[in-house]
């Protein structure tokens, strides 16, 4: 896709469109792929998981190996 950007952060490899974000004080894993406006907070963890456009993940959350959507 053009724009994405790989990044290697810890035990992470980042995939991730322009307007994504993932705070440096998330715990992140694997891999993980991150569409446009997608969003995860610190103090959330991900692992193994692609992260919808406009999905977000949030501080306290848990996400591993899913499929994340946006919240309606």
């Amino acid at each position: 896709m053009p724009g994405t950007t790989l990044e290697h952060r810890d035990a992470a490899t980042l995939y991730f469109a322009p307007n994504a974000n993932a705070a440096a004080l998330a715990e992140l894993s694997g891999v993980i792929i991150m569409e446009s406006g997608a969003n995860i907070e610190a103090g959330a963890s991900v692992e193994n998981c692609v992260l919808f456009p406009g999905a977000r993940v949030r501080t306290g959350e848990k996400r591993k190996n899913e499929l994340v959507l946006p919240s309606p």
